[in-house]
């Protein structure tokens, strides 16, 4: 039992450091567009109504798809973790 216990806690450590990374990735490179495209609010994007991505999927496609557009060169892990950070804090979509 404690075996089980241990890796639960070691899954869940890394998840969340995951997401603080990709927190720090995503406020240092994405802010400052999506806060031009809501009028000064770069979290609209993610809490508006109608938002598109409803899939886990679709998520890790649209933070790629802007990674390339404004060249922050991430690795795919990097993008991970923004996609995590995003999910754990916004979308909350099924793994």
């Amino acid at each position: 039992m404690f075996a089980v216990w241990v890796a639960l806690w070691a899954f869940s450590t890394v998840g969340v450091a995951a997401a603080n990374e990709g927190k720090a990735l995503h406020d240092e490179h994405c802010i400052a567009c999506h806060a031009n495209m809501f009028d000064g609010d770069p979290y609209k994007i993610y809490t508006r109504t109608d938002r598109t991505k409803s899939t886990l999927k679709s998520l890790k496609q649209m933070v790629a798809f802007c990674n390339n557009q404004v060249g922050s060169q991430w690795f795919d892990e990097e993008v991970d973790q923004v996609t995590d950070y995003l999910n754990s804090h916004f979308y909350k979509l099924d793994q």
